[in-house]
């Protein structure tokens, strides 16, 4: 949910508990506003509508709506009236609600209401009709604001503090994304004139109608590489990202975090135009930055922040010592176009050594509840980790989990997929996508036990004992017991009785029994 111009929102304030919930509001004090907000429960962009701020994504929120803001709108300005509407279809989903509340105040010579209202009247197809003003103030049935209520709220704004000459109410306006533009005979010819006539001398652009944006015309991954002291490995993994062939474009950044053992220079060469002979396919935007960071969690979210995604388009994260394998990104895009619902996706767990070998590769079946519930921590009697190499996420679900990560040194992405859990289904592959090297001295592998003691900080061994059990114990239902597979080419396999997840279930169950540890 976003309102526009909230301020000190209650109606945000009431329903963050069970939503999730946005405010764009430049606080500058308009219109009786604030200027500062204290620790709101809600997220704030201090900015205005039909800025395009990159902030709030597009086609993400369900519900958009303003109360007594948008009549503060400068009055002439018919090229802003545009950029508004447009900014607020651009965020919101399709079919998504969009309801405005205008103050229009009645006076004894007429009325008032900001010209805005006519200029969504004349560009959008509402739910509810227009009905002109002077017919609106005979209708027995209007209300207004009350004479105690004008003179606790209303009168310190006006210049004749008397209740008859200004009689607030409301004209509400409700549309959904995707309605088709106005037929000419809902608004009349007349008053279409007079808005002309009042705007003759501003030039009017549409925004979004028609226009072509970057992600349209073909799918782009983006990447974001973490890293630190990676001289050795960096190499390996920039290759295998930028040399990934097929119809997509790649949009790629290394976020390193100071690096001293010669990886920034190795960087600066990536930079020139030694990775122009790599590329093979439609075309690949590397850059990269160095700057010290609170480590690799956040050093992630800086590089994709850096970034401008549709909510559409797939992410991932590839660490600088791991690797993408061959043809990941064009079986991606393979699945994306013939499954679009898929918004998270994994494959099996490949490991290499130091030399690029291949130590072990194994199918890690895991159902989106053990994964919602924990599970997958790596100890010997749970599940295994889900492979973050060669993992990918739209970014319309990492913009409403990536809060999770921070915190983190080490388990932030046991954390991360457990939120993806809770607002998505987790598809796999059925083969490898990503590579894990494993090496010596590095952090996953020599600080085993922070790694764990993050887990147990965030939900105990003995809630997740409880929670295998329970699944263990409605394993022949869904959905503790389905994965859902992808195959480019072929329908999504959903089978409840996977003999590998079956096994698995056995297998942890035996050692839990028997109360094994990792």
């Amino acid at each position: 949910i976003l309102e526009v111009g909230g301020g000190v929102s209650r109606i945000l304030k009431h329903l963050a508990p069970s939503y999730e919930c946005w405010n764009i509001d430049k606080l500058e004090g308009l219109g009786n506003g604030p200027k500062e907000l204290k620790n709101p429960p809600y997220s704030l962009v201090r900015d205005y509508m039909g800025n395009f701020n990159s902030k709030l994504s597009n086609n993400y929120f369900d519900l958009v709506f303003s109360i007594s803001a948008l009549e503060h709108v400068p009055q002439d300005d018919l090229t802003l009236f545009d950029r508004i509407i447009d900014d607020i279809n651009r965020v919101l989903k399709p079919s998504g609600y969009s309801l405005h509340l205008f103050d229009v105040i009645f006076t004894s010579h007429g009325f008032w209401t900001n010209k805005f209202v006519y200029r969504i009247f004349e560009r959008i197809q509402t739910i509810n009709q227009y009905i002109p003003f002077d017919k609106v103030v005979k209708d027995p049935d209007l209300y207004c604001i009350s004479e105690a209520a004008f003179n606790k709220t209303w009168a310190h704004t006006k210049e004749k503090k008397i209740y008859q000459n200004h009689r607030p109410s409301s004209l509400n306006i409700l549309w959904t994304k995707g309605m088709p533009a106005n037929p000419d005979n809902v608004i009349s010819k007349q008053k279409k004139t007079q808005i002309v006539s009042i705007c003759s001398n501003i030039q009017t652009t549409t925004i979004l109608s028609g226009a072509k944006t970057e992600w349209a015309t073909s799918r782009t991954f983006f990447i974001v590489t973490p890293c630190l002291n990676a001289a050795n490995t960096i190499d390996q993994t920039i290759q295998s990202v930028i040399s990934q062939a097929g119809n997509f474009s790649i949009r790629y950044h290394v976020q390193d975090g100071g690096s001293t053992d010669g990886t920034i220079d190795k960087l600066k060469e990536w930079k020139g135009a030694a990775w122009q002979s790599y590329v093979q396919c439609q075309s690949v935007e590397f850059t990269w930055s160095s700057s010290p960071d609170q480590g690799m969690y956040d050093a992630i979210i800086k590089g994709f922040d850096s970034m401008n995604i549709a909510p559409s388009e797939f992410m991932a994260w590839i660490n600088g010592d791991d690797i993408l394998l061959p043809d990941t990104l064009v079986t991606i895009t393979r699945i994306a176009a013939e499954h679009p619902e898929i918004q998270w996706i994994g494959s099996h767990t490949h490991n290499i050594d130091q030399n690029g070998k291949t130590m072990t590769s194994r199918p890690n079946p895991t159902p989106t509840a053990i994964i919602r519930e924990g599970l997958c921590d790596g100890r010997y009697y749970h599940w295994y980790h889900l492979q973050q190499e060669g993992t990918f996420f739209k970014k319309s679900l990492w913009f409403r989990a990536k809060h999770v990560l921070r915190g983190y040194s080490l388990a932030g992405d046991w954390a991360l997929w457990r939120e993806f859990a809770r607002h998505a289904e987790y598809y796999q592959f059925d083969k490898p996508l990503g590579a894990f090297r494993k090496r010596d001295g590095q952090l996953s592998m020599a600080r085993r036990d922070k790694y764990n003691a993050e887990i147990e900080a965030t939900l105990p061994m003995k809630q997740r004992d409880e929670a295998f059990q329970r699944l263990y114990a409605q394993r022949d239902m869904l959905p503790a017991n389905v994965i859902r597979i992808c195959n480019p080419g072929g329908k999504i396999i959903v089978e409840k009785e996977y003999k590998g997840v079956q096994e698995m279930f056995d297998k942890f169950w035996k050692k839990n029994s028997k109360g094994e540890r990792a």
